[in-house]
């Protein structure tokens, strides 16, 4: 590279960190004055493709060491409410609530997983800026073993299936509020903050803001003694001691939480998540890419990402986590509000999470935030992740009384079934145990249910109004979706497909074993 082509490249990376500068500074200025002003009317809703506008960072380039850490903090703060929560739910169904020992524990090799995931997924996965987190639906055959047998925490023994729980990633929970009762009870006399004039790009910082609110308020509220002595999860002064008695540095094994162990019922409710954790994987590649301004990643890139995702998964059920690791959509958007999807970002996120993983410390001061507070977000949280599972019906014809009533009496059979269950366990007699136990893990799972039926009367029933366009609405969107991405090809990416490309030596790319194993192929040109 000659000086004048070098002196350019320097020349065009200050103006992004200008730039870039340049809206920290106004966006730091509006948080001061308490909000986010936006030129357009509050009430209207707009929505931007992000692909119109250039990134500050392309997905290739390599930002300042600075900046790269700190949008890695941002990306960090953005998922780590969820990661908590999913955290404390495992130490819930696992009948560990009291011992904040285990708690520690398995918080820090929850954090510990997340960053060896997301590193991984950086550079050997799908080599997309994507953030690997806990899958808090794989809570659900857990919540079921709960429930299937309700004197399991008289015995402590759950502790021993934490090892053999998790085979593979999921991302399908919407199994209701009712799952957090452990959290949701203790939500009680805290304030509720107006932050409407908040601008919803920011609504990953609005969590954070909430939170760092609610632990104030919390701890005004201790003060004054408004909660009892007994409020000992809602109090900000009772757990001080969690971070006094954890260990400096903690490193996860296998085995830390006993016996490693495999629950042929277990794995077959897992099994059904792992298909659905698949088909929203491949999604979370697609969006990520169009985010990113980059080619749709091609098959082998998704077999690697989809790979990692296992592996990781794999090495997260040895260290008894109690979940897998699955992708964040929410820090797909905070790309779009940040416009930097360098890859070094989400290489440093990982790093971060290791990092807290192996400081117990650091475990300990987030596992003292308040319940109330934890409860508020998830409710937030998995609010909205209802209301987004819901909007996929915006494609479907809602004025058909065909689809009204497969919607309805698939709803009411995914809410029926599991509490039918749960009221009448010992329904289900077949004469073995291990058989009973996988028909009942099967059975609980309200996605299972409520997905068959109305898969089973979209096939079968049939009506005057039904055509391709109201049947297979969402699927011809996707067809159209693909059909305008055929018009950038020539050139309008940031990078070609060489981008997902990993390593190999040039005199290995001609081999036998590169061909047969096409998570390895590589892009021609």
């Amino acid at each position: 590279m000659d000086d004048s082509t070098e002196k350019m490249s320097y020349s065009n990376n200050d103006n992004k960190n200008e730039e870039y500068g340049k809206l920290l500074c106004e966006d730091t200025k509006d948080i001061e004055k308490g909000q986010l002003s936006s030129k357009e009317n509050d009430t209207d809703v707009i929505v931007i493709d992000e692909r119109d506008h250039s990134m500050l960072y392309k997905a290739s380039d390599h930002p300042p060491i600075y900046l790269t850490i700190f949008c890695g903090i941002q990306h960090t703060l953005v998922s780590l409410s969820g990661v908590i929560a999913v955290s404390l739910l495992v130490v819930d169904v696992t009948c560990a609530t009291l011992d904040e020992n285990i708690k520690t524990t398995l918080l820090s090799s929850t954090m510990f997983m997340c960053g060896i995931c997301t590193i991984l997924m950086s550079l050997v996965g799908s080599r997309l800026p994507l953030l690997q987190g806990a899958a808090g639906d794989f809570l659900i055959p857990l919540l079921a073993m709960q429930v299937l047998d309700p004197t399991k925490c008289d015995v402590r023994s759950v502790l021993n299936d934490l090892n053999s729980s998790t085979t593979a990633p999921n991302i399908s929970f919407d199994d209701g509020v009712n799952q957090y009762d452990f959290i949701v009870n203790n939500i009680r006399d805290v304030c509720m903050i107006n932050l409407h004039n908040i601008n919803n790009d920011r609504m990953e910082t609005n969590i954070l803001i909430a939170i760092l609110v609610g632990w104030l308020v919390c701890g005004i509220m201790t003060a004054v003694d408004a909660f009892e002595p007994d409020d000992i999860y809602a109090r900000t002064d009772s757990r001080l001691d969690v971070i006094r008695d954890a260990a400096w540095f903690k490193f996860p094994y296998p085995g830390q939480f006993g016996r490693i162990s495999f629950s042929t019922s277990v794995f077959a409710g897992f099994m059904i998540g792992t298909i659905t954790s698949i088909l929203d994987s491949i999604g979370d590649y697609y969006a990520c890419a169009k985010m990113c301004n980059l080619p749709p990643p091609p098959a082998h890139t998704v077999n690697r990402g989809i790979a990692i995702e296992g592996f990781c998964s794999l090495i997260a059920g040895f260290l008894g986590c109690g979940h897998a690791t699955t992708t964040y959509g929410g820090n797909i958007g905070a790309i779009g509000v940040t416009r930097v999807a360098s890859r070094d970002v989400f290489i440093a996120t990982g790093i971060i999470y290791f990092i807290f993983g192996l400081i117990g410390k650091i475990s300990a001061v987030f596992l003292i935030i308040p319940y109330p507070v934890l409860g508020g977000a998830l409710i937030v949280m998995f609010g909205m992740f209802n209301g987004v599972v819901l909007s996929n019906l915006q494609v479907v014809s809602l004025s058909s009384t065909r689809n009204l009533a497969i919607i309805g009496t698939a709803i009411l059979f995914g809410l029926m079934i599991p509490y039918w269950l749960e009221t009448n366990p010992d329904a289900i007699q077949t004469g073995s145990a291990s058989r009973d136990g996988v028909i009942k893990m099967l059975l609980v799972n309200p996605n299972l249910c409520g997905g068959v039926v109305a898969c089973l009367l979209d096939n079968t029933v049939r009506g005057k109004t039904v055509n391709t366009r109201e049947r297979n609405a969402a699927w011809q969107k996707m067809v159209d979706d693909k059909a305008d991405d055929k018009a950038d090809v020539n050139g309008e990416y940031d990078c070609d497909a060489s981008f997902y490309d990993i390593y190999i030596p040039e005199n290995w790319k001609q081999s036998k074993v590169i061909q047969i194993l096409r998570f390895l192929q590589y892009y021609k040109k």
